[in-house]
């Protein structure tokens, strides 16, 4: 029987980091009967942050927004029972990076949030840091 390959950080996929990211959040929001948010990466066509000046433009005022940056080692996943990593099954996965991402996660369970921004990058030294933008 053929061995199965082991995941390296070159597997990641920032769209599958992005979409698993958004169903887990909503998913704990629902538990908490908070309403959906919907990803808005902020940027326009050219990848220029837009996110303030949009708002002024359109005469949009907003409370605040709140952001936190995460780094993850590619390959472990956090036990959220005891805050440990320990080793991702099957080597890992975008998926399990972004189920393992909440460090911050009360910022993203206020009631008032309509959307999101989520992002990431990758080093050549194995990790995976990511940012999520939250507008309320």
């Amino acid at each position: 029987m053929p061995k199965p390959k082991r995941s390296t950080i070159k597997d990641f996929s920032i769209n599958e980091f992005r979409q698993e990211f958004l169903k887990d959040l909503n998913e704990e929001r629902a538990k908490r009967s908070l309403a959906p948010v919907t990803e808005d990466p902020h940027y326009d066509e050219v990848g220029n942050f837009i996110l303030e000046d949009y708002f002024t433009k359109a005469g949009i005022s907003y409370h605040s927004i709140a952001e936190y940056i995460a780094m993850d080692p590619w390959g472990w996943i956090t036990n959220h029972a005891n805050k440990e990593l320990e080793p991702a099954p099957n080597g890992g996965t975008s998926a399990d990076v972004a189920a393992s991402n909440w460090g911050h996660r009360d910022i993203l369970l206020n009631p008032s949030d309509k959307t999101i921004g989520v992002g990431a990058a990758t080093t050549v030294d194995g990790y995976v840091y990511s940012a999520v933008r939250v507008t309320y």
